[in-house]
């Protein structure tokens, strides 16, 4: 039972690129607040608010969203995560099937807008995408003497990440010609 009335959860493979901004986690921390938030996912990527505006730091992802919450980085307002939490559902399946419980629930979920993730909180590394490496975290890891943690995952072939360029700017693409999903 989480006893503090908000949590920073993170369950992905990203690493922080840079200090956090502390003042600027602070300040998400009070907006989302200030908006009755459940949750607001940090990352700056899918899912995007619906309309998406350049004044706002945040936007509200609207119910029937295939993911309308998202459980990689992002702050929560405990009682809804207990609300949403199933016994034996992995992050994963309650990503999906607690997306559609949130769609019955009275609470707003938050992202990042076009302006919040341009100036996000948090920078972040990709670690791993399809069980290689992403030579960016590769490289971060190299720097900054892990190397050991390299050994036994192949990096990311060129090809690989061609694809996942294009398929994030197919996303960013489709965002800003209005389609959600």
């Amino acid at each position: 039972c989480l006893k503090s009335e908000w949590a920073l959860i993170w369950l992905e493979d990203q690493f922080l690129a840079r200090r956090v901004d502390t003042e600027r986690m602070r300040a998400l921390l009070h907006q989302v607040i200030r908006l009755n938030g459940a949750h607001l996912k940090l990352l700056a990527n899918h899912p995007f608010p619906d309309g998406d505006t350049s004044t706002e730091l945040l936007g509200d992802v609207g119910r029937n969203r295939r993911y309308r919450f998202s459980m990689t980085v992002g702050l929560w307002r405990t009682e809804v995560l207990q609300a949403l939490l199933r016994d034996g559902e992995s992050a994963w399946q309650l990503e999906r099937f607690g997306s559609r419980r949130a769609d019955g629930m009275d609470e707003r979920f938050l992202s990042l807008t076009a302006r919040g993730r341009r100036e996000a909180a948090l920078n972040v590394v990709h670690g791993v995408i399809r069980g290689r490496w992403t030579p960016a975290a590769a490289k971060m890891l190299h720097r900054e003497g892990f190397q050991e943690v390299l050994k036994g995952r192949a990096v990311q072939p060129w090809s690989s990440r061609t694809y996942t360029r294009m398929y994030g700017l197919g996303l960013m693409l489709l965002a800003k010609l209005g389609f959600r999903w």
